[in-house]
């Protein structure tokens, strides 16, 4: 499904009128085309680059955090349970490594 795809709700129909004009699909984001959304949405490019930075240090380390806090809840429950949600723990893993990775070389700071 393109970014330009008919949208389920309020929110994403927003986002999908502030990407730019040739990105449609998520392989075709990337630093630039995120601050011309941001421009596009009336930011200033000043503070689009400082929040684009911001987040893109911030992001591996708070994806840590979170599949740590939930291994750790996991931990605690009970044996046949921890097999189930192990599933959650690998796509959580595998959302960080691949996907939030791959997303992060695309906007170097």
């Amino acid at each position: 499904m393109g970014l330009t795809s008919p949208p389920p709700c309020r929110a994403r129909h927003a986002f999908t009128r502030t990407v730019p004009a040739g990105c449609s699909a998520y392989s075709e984001l990337n630093r630039p085309a995120l601050l011309a959304a941001g421009e596009k949405l009336g930011l200033p490019p000043r503070i689009c680059e400082r929040q684009l930075t911001r987040i893109s240090r911030a992001l591996l380390a708070a994806m840590d955090e979170l599949v740590r806090g939930i291994q750790t809840d996991n931990a605690a429950l009970a044996e046949g349970s921890i097999r189930f949600w192990a599933g959650e723990t690998r796509l959580l893993d595998a959302i960080r490594h691949i996907v939030t990775s791959e997303m992060l070389r695309k906007l170097p700071s």
